[in-house]
């Protein structure tokens, strides 16, 4: 991927992978507190009668921040193909701390009225712009420096990092959220990811620049317009990546959004209760995903993920059975599950992406295939399933919506359009 890369251990030593994952952990804390705080949320900003009715307004807020993503990759992708990684991810992050401060300060519709809802859906809006280059430019940054031998670890840590923001932000949320403290004290949680953008903006400031990228400029290779090469050469590759990350997407919207909301509404669990039992399932990811991303590296990545998507046909009706008990034991059980093939696909997915397109047009690539994907169903999938439980009051439909997804997933692994790997 390039020609000399970094070994693990001199990109600990030369500061490289710190920056990197630690600017992911601060804006996806961040981008996941919306859907943490989804409950309270809605009864602030989207008052309506019944609970469901809130969550699912509130959910309609969390999907716009998915929806913006493709318009994210495709402007953080012109800066990070035409003028750096570096840059992009530097700019993202500290752009994301505006709307964060919007929503610290934002007073409740009982306040200011319809300005409100509308005002927090644009922060939201905001932040998606944001987190439609973060995730997927830190993986190509990190991968682009590790080479292909440990792509993907590399991309596994990125996923880690990511998750463990989303965790951090349920932690945070649930000790805010305490019925013992004041309502205002969830506007605390979002302070702190304000405060924090900056440090990890003055962090990844002085980290060196992705070798694959200074190759490309050097043999001036960057187009004038990336998203214009993307779709006249590299279609194939695109849907390719659509299809594959649309699981991705759905497992992460799930475990980041769905699983508190479902567990507080659905099966009356306190939202602290709610937030610790989903975080069972974070920290399985988290614990289990770097193993994943290592295996792929000796196995393949397409054949480790094929059989996590696999494990997520067979397992998501089981998950959302072990949900329906009520049972904190089955529901932990389920959350562990679901958090182990969520991590088994999601650990190689970064450098299957990563190795879908060429340095000179692969930030715009992988951003815009996988960003399309997160706004289609990570947005979505909350929304929907609320929707669907709220006007059938079947509880079990989510397990066979992430059935169908991850057998998608598994079929585009197994027959990718186009040519499946781009050399560099």
């Amino acid at each position: 991927m390039n020609p000399d890369p970094y070994t693990m251990e001199s990109m600990l030593k030369n500061r490289i992978i710190i920056p990197a994952l630690l600017g992911n952990i601060l804006e996806f804390y961040d981008f996941s507190l919306f859907g943490a705080m989804a409950v309270l949320l809605g009864k602030l900003f989207f008052p309506d009668t019944t609970p469901y009715g809130e969550v699912l307004y509130a959910f309609s807020a969390f999907s716009a921040g998915f929806l913006a993503r493709p318009l994210g990759a495709l402007l953080f992708g012109y800066i990070g193909d035409r003028y750096g990684r570096k840059q992009a991810l530097s700019l993202s992050l500290i752009l994301m701390a505006i709307p964060t401060l919007g929503i610290t300060l934002l007073p409740p519709y009982a306040q200011i009225g319809l300005l409100a809802p509308i005002a927090l859906t644009l922060f939201r809006f905001i932040q998606g712009l944001c987190a439609g280059a973060e995730y997927n430019g830190a993986a190509i940054f990190l991968i682009e420096h590790s080479g292909n031998k440990n792509s993907g670890l590399a991309g596994s840590l990125v996923a880690l990092a990511g998750t463990l923001g989303c965790l951090m932000a349920m932690a945070v949320s649930g000790i805010c959220m305490n019925p013992a403290l004041p309502e205002w004290c969830w506007r605390v949680a979002y302070g702190i990811g304000f405060s924090l953008a900056f440090v990890g903006y003055f962090i990844r400031k002085y980290v060196d620049e992705s070798p694959a990228f200074l190759q490309a400029k050097g043999q001036k290779s960057n187009p004038p317009a990336p998203a214009k090469v993307l779709f006249r050469e590299f279609q194939p590759q695109l849907l390719t990546g659509f299809f594959i990350s649309t699981l991705g997407g759905t497992t992460a919207g799930m475990l980041v959004a769905f699983f508190p909301a479902f567990l507080s509404t659905a099966q009356d669990f306190s939202a602290d209760s709610s937030l610790f039992l989903t975080g069972v399932g974070i920290s399985t990811f988290v614990l289990t995903v770097p193993f994943w991303g290592i295996l792929s590296d000796r196995r393949g990545h397409a054949t480790i993920m094929s059989f996590a998507a696999m494990g997520l046909v067979i397992g998501g009706p089981l998950v959302f059975f072990l949900f329906s008990t009520g049972i904190p034991l089955y529901i932990i059980l389920g959350q562990v599950i679901f958090g182990i093939f969520a991590a088994g696909f999601a650990g190689p997915l970064n450098a299957y992406m990563t190795q879908l397109f060429p340095p000179m047009v692969r930030f715009t690539g992988v951003s815009l295939s996988y960003g399309t994907a997160m706004a289609v169903t990570g947005g979505l999938t909350p929304l929907l399933m609320v929707y669907l439980i709220k006007t059938t009051g079947m509880t079990a439909l989510p397990g066979f919506y992430v059935s169908f997804i991850a057998a998608v997933a598994v079929f585009f692994l197994k027959r990718p359009l186009g040519q499946k790997i781009v050399a560099s």
